[in-house]
């Protein structure tokens, strides 16, 4: 599933969202982003539902409005979201971009406090 030697080989979907997770709080929204970064994307297509589920179930449980996985290839400074939250809306707006099936790949994207949490921000600033 994952390239030789990767870190991450062998670790269920709850060890890879919550190694690396943050929470920010937006006025009223609160949004979680976990980054993961990879040198192959395509590994972590077999897991993708159980992201979803996992991140689906802790966004209603534990009363994230957003919750994104954000998987960064380094080589190609681009990232592939996983989206939940019942206002995950709001990360496709700020970004203008209809998402598949809960996922988005987003070219040169790679850092979420510079390039992710900024534009949601904005586009909740907006919305008040």
């Amino acid at each position: 599933m994952f390239k030789a030697g990767t870190s991450l080989e062998g670790k269920t979907a709850k060890e890879i969202i919550y190694q690396d997770f943050k929470t920010f709080a937006i006025n009223n929204y609160k949004i979680g982003v976990s980054q993961v970064t990879t040198t192959y994307i395509e590994g972590f297509n077999p897991m993708i539902e159980d992201f979803k589920a996992l991140m689906n179930r802790k966004a209603s449980s534990n009363g994230f409005d957003i919750m994104l996985l954000m998987i960064t290839d380094i080589f190609s400074s681009s990232s592939l979201f996983i989206a939940a939250g019942e206002h995950k809306e709001l990360f496709y707006r700020a970004f203008n971009v209809k998402s598949k099936n809960d996922t988005v790949f987003l070219d040169g994207i790679v850092s979420r406090k510079k390039q992710v949490i900024p534009p949601i921000t904005e586009v909740i600033n907006q919305t008040k």
